[in-house]
């Protein structure tokens, strides 16, 4: 079973790290970590999700009177709605989220994502298989208000996994050094503050002005983009990590890398548990790369307000 879940989970991953890498470069509320958590997700969400696709197919891919094979539903190209917005249809009918709000999304990019996820599904909606619909329907039907989620974000920054460090001489201090010194430096060079490494175990405060920086933008961004870098600071223990992959500056891979740092070095020192590192690492790659390739196919945000 450990190793269907694990085979699973990395088939998952790669389809989002080809989807990712094919995307032009630029809720669920809470992604699931194991593959026994993510058994008892489905069976939470699953009888929300298919109550929101029964009503939206409305008998429409019931069986016909002279078959016993029901129509497979049918999702056509986004709809181009009033407010710039791209409806995900099925069957030709808007299909809605868990709070019953219309299923549009700002790029039709993403619509068409988000309509092959839909598409993907077999027999029963696998809401764990659809991590761009899931994020989708958490920025539009926020179950956090915006100010909390910034305000639970700012939390993480002064024990930023960039900035918590090993200390010196230590045999992980070069390799921390070598992958969240980058990060570092974007983020002075993107806030226009320093960012201060420490390696104390009890965090790595940051100077006040520069944690008001990250705190504006983070307030600034709206909630389509606001929703993936909450998910990918949650994956990556790291803010800037996440504001990093935001602004284009960082892939998934290298996300990924950040945030499987200390795990993939106990790994390296001791040796890869079965069932456990391979399934962590799959998962990590999926709770990584849906939210990053999330961001690319909404496009790039311009500064100045413009764009999403």
């Amino acid at each position: 079973m450990l190793a269907g879940a694990a085979a699973a989970a990395r088939r998952r991953a790669a389809a989002l790290a080809a989807a990712s890498a094919a995307a032009p470069a630029c809720a669920f509320h809470g992604a699931p970590r194991r593959w026994y958590e993510v058994a008892h997700a489905e069976e939470q969400v699953t009888k929300g999700w298919r109550r929101v696709s029964e009503e939206d197919v409305g008998g429409s891919a019931a069986a016909p009177a002279d078959s016993s094979t029901p129509a497979p539903p049918f999702f056509p190209p986004p709809r181009p709605q009033p407010d710039g917005t791209h409806a995900v249809l099925l069957d030709g009918r808007p299909m809605r989220t868990p709070a019953r709000k219309p299923l549009a999304t700002p790029s039709r990019a993403l619509a068409l994502a988000v309509a092959a996820e839909w598409a993907a599904q077999q027999g029963r909606v696998r809401p764990f298989t659809m991590p761009l619909t899931a994020l989708a329907a958490t920025a539009l039907d926020e179950p956090k208000p915006a100010g909390l989620v910034v305000d639970g974000l700012m939390r993480y920054l002064d024990t930023d996994g960039a900035a918590v460090r090993a200390p010196p001489g230590a045999p992980l201090a070069a390799p921390q050094a070598a992958l969240f010194d980058p990060v570092l430096a974007w983020a002075e060079a993107r806030f226009g503050h320093a960012f201060v490494p420490g390696s104390d175990i009890r965090g790595a405060p940051q100077p006040p002005a520069a944690a008001a920086a990250v705190r504006a933008h983070l307030a600034s961004l709206t909630p389509w983009r606001l929703t993936p870098v909450a998910h990918l600071a949650g994956a990556a223990g790291s803010v800037l990590v996440a504001l990093a992959v935001e602004g284009g500056a960082m892939g998934a891979g290298e996300a990924i890398a950040a945030a499987r740092f200390e795990e993939d070095a106990q790994a390296a020192e001791w040796g890869v548990v079965e069932g456990g590192h391979d399934v962590d690492a799959a998962e990590m790659a999926v709770r990584v790369t849906a939210p990053a390739l999330f961001l690319k196919l909404l496009g790039v945000r311009r500064e100045g307000g413009g764009g999403v």
